[in-house]
């Protein structure tokens, strides 16, 4: 037997994507953007597509990581910037 402690599993980040199949053709995916605190659920969707992150408030969803802050992601986040907001956090997808 060794002493090794056991290690402590990775906290979850504060938001999440959640996929659960949905089963009908118009939608084979239900999505929930969910706070991981609180165990609120943000943003949900239904989509045929399968998406690894999205914006907490949904508005933007994105197929793969290197997505993230390209095209009309990347514009809104330049216009953030340019008015000083804070932009919506990403949430990624985890696994279930």
């Amino acid at each position: 037997m060794s002493d090794q402690k056991p290690q402590a599993l990775p906290a979850l980040p504060k938001y999440v994507l959640v996929r659960k199949p949905n089963g009908t053709p118009k939608a084979r995916f239900y999505y929930q953007i969910v706070d991981t605190e609180n165990n609120v659920i943000i943003s949900q969707r239904f989509s045929n597509r399968a998406y690894v992150a999205a914006t907490i408030n949904g508005s933007h969803y994105f197929g793969r990581v290197e997505l993230v802050g390209k095209g009309d992601h990347g514009r809104y986040l330049h216009n953030c910037q340019l008015k000083k907001q804070e932009p919506q956090p990403v949430a990624y997808l985890v696994e279930q």
